[in-house]
């Protein structure tokens, strides 16, 4: 009896210390610090509660405060702001699983925003996996220069340009396709899209970007290979209007966008007239890519045209 005490004694004692096991020291000075830092945002003023906010580069400031009255102070806060987005875009990027996943993979390539080998490693595995998103991931790597990235890009543009998906191309409506012969139409796609992004556009991919383009006419992949090639003033605006408007069975609106955007890349007065239409027309994201080319010509135009 005084043994089976003794034990329940010490077990209950064990219990005890365990509950009242101290906190990691690391831990409480994180809670200290952040604790102190967020006082200085809520009641200090000027460059100290800025400093104080960019701190912590893992709390989400896209709605801190504008209060500084001078136009340099208020840059800051904005950066502030600016900071918080994309440390929110990264995470979202990097969380297969969360809401958002997709869009912050495309606006991080979009933006251009750096991501760590580390990083790097988890958007591979995104790509490997075959998981929703691959494509995007794909995109983002290359932007980062990731030399294995481009070489998928390149085997995508190589494959569109043999002629082996002409079928799936010419598709009147891709959402219809089974999804694992869609993704194969999407790989094309956004391989056009990321050339078009990437600085270089090496003598095979422009190749190949040419056969799509000419050959996938009036598709989306068509499409979004004109426009990468006009990224890089390698297309023509007789060509892409071409493209736009003589297309046998016509061309779909997620084609045509990328179609607009491109004569914005190279085109001059004589397209604004075509633009200007669009620009007034019903459908919204037509007239949205219209308008953009629109005030990329006249800015372009503008400084020469002040020189008479």
């Amino acid at each position: 009896m005084k043994k089976s005490y003794l034990f329940v004694l010490g077990a209950g004692a064990l219990l005890f210390a365990a509950g009242c096991k101290t906190e990691d020291p690391l831990i409480v000075q994180m809670r200290e610090a952040s604790e102190s830092l967020e006082k200085h945002v809520s009641s200090s003023d000027g460059n100290a509660r800025i400093l104080a906010a960019e701190a912590d580069s893992e709390k989400n400031r896209t709605n801190f405060p504008l209060k500084e009255t001078s136009p340099s102070g208020h840059v800051r806060e904005l950066r502030v702001r600016i900071g918080g987005a994309v440390n929110e875009i990264r995470r979202l990027a990097l969380a297969p699983q969360s809401s958002g996943h997709l869009q912050a993979l495309e606006s991080s390539a979009r933006l251009q925003l750096h991501y760590s080998g580390k990083d790097r490693q988890i958007l591979w595995a995104i790509v490997r996996a075959g998981l929703h998103g691959k494509n995007e991931a794909l995109w983002l790597l290359a932007v980062n220069g990731d030399a294995d990235a481009e070489k998928m890009i390149d085997l995508a543009l190589k494959r569109g340009a043999s002629g082996e998906l002409d079928q799936l191309f010419q598709a009147s409506d891709v959402n219809a396709l089974a999804p694992s012969i869609a993704d194969q139409v999407s790989e094309v796609v956004f391989a056009a899209r990321t050339a078009g992004e990437l600085e270089t556009l090496p003598a095979e991919r422009v190749e190949n970007l040419k056969k799509i383009a000419d050959i996938q006419r009036g598709t989306l992949c068509g499409a979004t290979a004109h426009w990468a090639l006009a990224r890089h003033q390698l297309a023509t605006p007789q060509d892409i209007c071409r493209a736009l408007l003589d297309s046998r069975r016509g061309v779909p609106a997620d084609a045509a966008v990328f179609y607009l955007l491109a004569l914005g890349e190279v085109g001059g007065e004589n397209e604004l007239p075509m633009l200007r239409e669009h620009l007034k027309g019903d459908d919204e994201n037509l007239s949205v890519a219209a308008g953009k080319s629109i005030l990329k010509i006249c800015r372009r135009l503008l400084p020469f045209r002040e020189r008479r």
